[in-house]
């Protein structure tokens, strides 16, 4: 049996309950709020009672495997490593100045665009919407690098509070301003209603020969963002991630020229302070994959949520790119790793009820990941005060936008996989959110210093 919470779309955590998916469903149909919906893998469905399940148990990882994963991260997306030397020996580039002004006449720029534009689209479905944009090298480089509900979380006159480590910040500064690069998660499928409107979406499809992110779980699959708000309004949402990611994966040298110019249009926002996301909801380990992007714009914050444990992208020489690990419920040892060894923050996904987030969780203080989009300025980081990380805590989001949620016209409960520890209700994924907020003390527990021990991880 397994732990699952009882989610209200508009009130948030109901209750929490142990026993089979399918008899956590019943219980949540009778409590006659509204459309019940399985938020989990539906293999979980059809689970026997008698069938002992634990989230965490499982063969110990060692330190040494776990520093490993990023190099079996990269192996995993197929990607080769690419060198600035390698893009501009293939795509010159006339200006390297960042602060440079994009020629899009530049014979390198218009090189590479002619080898990515007949992999992406040119119509949003049959008979409907000419899309231009990519037909051009300033159109390709101009709508490369997006924004979206995540990156959009701003500060400003009229948002949210924020805690006073990040006033402190952005006292006398620039205004943030985040925008991402949005990839296909993996393989992504359409279903039967969706291929009717765009049959032009099958090409698209990345295969399984590889992923783009590593360690990826069924959980986090089935609540992925890529079905989640606006992204499920259009058909076209889903195939320029698709188009976008199947250009990296077959032609990444011209990918990363016009990326190049991508980033230096965000680079050049004079009256904002440009951040990028490069993994919006894809888990590239970019500084294996592309490390002088980062030395390129070494004034540039660069940044990522990831699940895979020991990500060093200083050890690729690379000291502007920062990740927030994500637990999903079953990666217990890498979350204490990367709290510890890495000395990461960690972002976690609360059953709360509506706008409560906790103050601390396994003895470390939580920031309200819910408030904007910028990780970088969450402890630890030298603007805090503090080096010790902190937890990310983000509220739970329903999966309204996935294809086969649709069929539910009146929903409103939501059972998900759940577990309760250190008296907090922990979603057993982390679907890739962005947001931030904090205390001042950044310190592990007595407790979790000895838990940390047992694991054989040491600080």
């Amino acid at each position: 049996m397994r732990s699952y919470a009882i989610i209200d779309i508009d009130e948030g955590l109901l209750e929490v309950v142990k026993t089979t998916a399918s008899e956590a469903m019943d219980y949540a149909a009778s409590l006659r709020r509204g459309d019940v919906w399985f938020d989990g893998p539906e293999e979980w469905l059809r689970e026997s009672a008698a069938l002992p399940m634990a989230a965490n148990l499982g063969k110990k990882r060692s330190v040494e495997k776990m520093m490993g994963d990023p190099e079996h991260a990269m192996r995993r997306t197929t990607l080769p490593r690419i060198t600035m030397e390698e893009v501009l020996a293939a795509y010159p580039k006339h200006r390297m100045d960042p602060s440079a002004v994009s020629d899009y006449q530049d014979p390198g720029l218009i090189a590479a665009h002619e080898v990515l534009a007949p992999l992406f689209p040119r119509d949003r479905y049959e008979g409907v919407d000419e899309i231009k944009q990519w037909g051009t090298p300033k159109g390709m480089v101009s709508a490369l690098l997006t924004t979206n509900a995540k990156l959009s979380k701003e500060v400003g006159p009229g948002k949210p509070e924020l805690p006073s480590y990040l006033k402190k910040q952005l006292k006398d500064t620039l205004s943030p301003k985040a925008l991402g690069l949005q990839l296909a998660p993996h393989a992504m499928v359409f279903d039967a209603e969706l291929e009717e409107r765009a049959e032009s979406a099958l090409p698209y499809q990345l295969g399984t020969s590889g992923t783009l992110c590593f360690r990826k779980t069924a959980q986090c699959a089935a609540s992925c963002l890529v079905f989640s708000g606006t992204n499920n309004c259009d058909t076209y949402n889903y195939v320029i991630k698709l188009a976008k990611a199947r250009a990296l994966l077959l032609e990444p040298v011209a990918f990363c020229r016009v990326l190049l110019d991508a980033l230096g249009k965000l680079y050049r926002m004079r009256s904002r302070w440009p951040f990028c996301r490069l993994n919006t909801v894809s888990d590239i380990p970019w500084e294996l994959f592309f490390p002088d992007i980062f030395r390129f714009y070494s004034d540039m914050w660069f940044y990522d949520y990831t699940k895979v444990p020991g990500r060093d992208p200083a050890a690729e020489g690379v000291d502007n790119y920062d990740l927030t690990f994500s637990y999903s419920g079953t990666n217990q040892e890498e979350m204490l790793f990367e709290l510890t060894r890495m000395n990461r923050r960690v972002a976690v996904v609360f059953a709360r009820k509506k706008f409560d987030m906790p103050p601390s969780w396994i003895g470390i203080p939580v920031v309200d990941g819910d408030l904007s989009d910028f990780r970088p300025l969450d402890p630890p980081n030298p603007g805090t005060g503090s080096r010790t990380p902190v937890i990310v805590g983000l509220s739970y989001k329903s999966p309204l936008g996935n294809p086969t949620a649709k069929e539910a016209r009146n929903l409103r409960i939501f059972v998900v996989p759940a577990e309760t520890m250190d008296g907090q209700v922990v979603i057993h994924q982390t679907p890739e959110q962005t947001m931030s907020s904090a205390r001042t003390m950044h310190a592990l527990s007595r407790p979790q210093e000895r838990r940390l021990r047992h694991w054989g991880v040491t600080r």
